[in-house]
């Protein structure tokens, strides 16, 4: 999804909650990981989207309304991304 979209301006985030550093660049070697991964250290980050899992999948709008919100990816992540993004 990442690589799909970032051509039309989305940007994909991960955020790890609570692990170190150390641990957060093994999982990003370990899964491959192709985009920025930033540590929410003190879960406030988890806590403002009220996270229960992992993965919890945020879709945003331009103006930081959230639009999506699950634990997977939904099957039509595409229209949702584009509906979102005006194309």
């Amino acid at each position: 999804m990442a690589s799909e979209f970032e051509s039309k301006g989305v940007k994909v985030v991960g955020i790890n909650i609570g692990e170190g550093e150390a641990r957060i660049k093994e999982a990003i070697k370990d899964f491959g990981i192709q985009y920025p991964v930033v540590r929410d250290a003190d879960t406030s980050v988890s806590r403002t989207y009220k996270v229960v899992g992992t993965p919890t999948i945020v879709f945003l709008d331009k103006k930081g309304n959230v639009q999506y919100f699950g634990n997977e990816l939904p099957k039509d992540y595409a229209n949702r991304l584009n509906t979102i993004i005006g194309s």
